[in-house]
């Protein structure tokens, strides 16, 4: 794990490297680059600036796009000023570069304010990146922050999913990436990094509020000794290679083995699943399940639940009903609360490309339709109806009907070797 540098060379040389390893693990695992169109997200401290630096003569070297964009929260006075300090660094750099606002009404719960802020960032740098066709956001977490979460997760319970910490790759959507190419680095070295190209970081105030968690724990770290950290960052890449295979063999078991339909319901290979392993039919489990029930985050499945599913004694999880047949594994969507908040999102599971009239309404398919389809799945598929009656028959109903899949549902963790 290369936490320190002698040097601003061996820092490019080992930046450089971690870039190349992640494009090579990105074409290995999604699919061959074509755009070569990248952003990074700056905010004005030690970890962007810096990202900022080095992805710039990355970026020249092999000759991609690259953009920068900061996002101005508007939650203090100095905000603006620190998005307009990174954009006069850029303009000496010649990068393009856009501030983000974030339009909100005031915040009376500080405690739910990270996560707003956080999900409103990268809200904000979702839509600019789609609107400029952009395939990766770069951002500044390091390994103090990867050692943050490892805390912060190990305190909430987490399994060893969990306590291998960031990917260096994650999805955010269909047609974007989030990379982490400063994971390997420590802070400190960041902050002499910029010393050493005489660039002056900004500070936020915010880093040592005790209001957030992360704050909390960053505190709580720095009286840690060195042979704890080592010991941490240990278990952090240990946990990361185990969290790695398992959900590799878990993708190429999906991409194989299985079959998520257009109509919201998913179909295993029952044979081969049962030739997996218990912690690989887990996480093939908790990935269907999650795609299906469409909740927000991925269920939690044990050893003990996972005995229980296969002998059907368990048949209900994360709104999701499973079937067990002679050669399959059916996992649909449970016939109840279903959302109907939304005429154009049903469910939270499917797309309705049609214009509604005030006398038309979608629920649940009860009825209005002949069809060879199981009944249970076909209840968790929505159905137009006008009068009282199905306004299509099934076929040319799900012409209008899209499925909406997760894009991570292919997502292989991405960590940092430590030897």
């Amino acid at each position: 794990m290369h936490l320190e540098f002698k040097s601003k060379e061996q820092a490019e040389v080992s930046f450089f490297r971690e870039m190349n390893g992640l494009f090579l693990f990105f074409e290995e695992h999604y699919t061959r680059l074509n755009n070569r169109a990248i952003c990074a997200a700056v905010s004005g401290g030690a970890d962007s600036l810096s990202l900022l630096l080095l992805l710039k003569k990355w970026c020249d070297i092999h000759n991609w796009k690259l953009y920068c964009c900061t996002v101005d929260h508007g939650l203090r006075k100095e905000s603006l000023n620190e998005a307009l300090y990174v954009k006069n660094i850029c303009e000496k750099l010649k990068i393009e570069h856009y501030i983000l606002f974030w339009d909100h009404e005031k915040i009376h719960d500080e405690g739910k304010l990270e996560n707003l802020a956080r999900e409103a960032r990268y809200d904000l740098i979702r839509k600019f990146c789609e609107e400029k066709k952009i395939l990766f956001v770069a951002t500044g977490h390091n390994w103090n922050d990867q050692i943050e979460t490892y805390e912060l997760r190990k305190c909430a319970g987490s399994s060893e999913f969990g306590l291998a910490g960031m990917s260096q790759i994650k999805t955010l959507t269909e047609h974007l990436k989030i990379i982490r190419p400063l994971l390997h680095f420590s802070k400190k070295f960041l902050e002499d990094f910029l010393k050493s190209q005489n660039i002056e970081w900004k500070i936020d105030p915010m880093n040592f509020q005790d209001i957030f968690q992360r704050v909390v724990a960053r505190k709580k770290i720095q009286k840690y000794s060195s042979q704890k950290i080592k010991e941490i960052s240990k278990n952090i890449c240990e946990y990361g290679k185990i969290r790695y295979e398992i959900e590799r063999n878990a993708v190429d078991f999906l991409k194989s083995d299985c079959k998520i339909s257009d109509l919201g319901f998913a179909e295993i290979n029952k044979r081969e699943f049962l030739h997996q392993n218990s912690k690989i039919q887990i996480e093939i489990l908790k990935r269907l399940i999650w795609n299906v029930g469409m909740k927000k985050y991925p269920c939690s499945i044990d050893e003990k639940m996972l005995s229980n599913i296969l002998l059907s004694k368990m048949n209900t999880l994360g709104k999701c009903f499973i079937k067990i047949k002679k050669e399959k594994i059916f996992i649909f969507r449970e016939k109840r609360n279903f959302s109907k908040s939304n005429t154009n999102i049903w469910d939270n599971r499917f797309l309705i490309k049609l214009k509604l009239t005030k006398n038309q309404y979608i629920y649940s398919s009860e009825r209005g339709f002949n069809d060879t389809m199981p009944y249970d799945i076909l209840v968790g598929f929505p159905c137009l109806y006008e009068g009282g009656k199905a306004r299509y028959d099934f076929s040319e109903w799900t012409k209008f009907v899209k499925f909406i899949r997760k894009p991570d549902l292919f997502d292989v963790y991405c960590g940092v070797n430590c030897e």
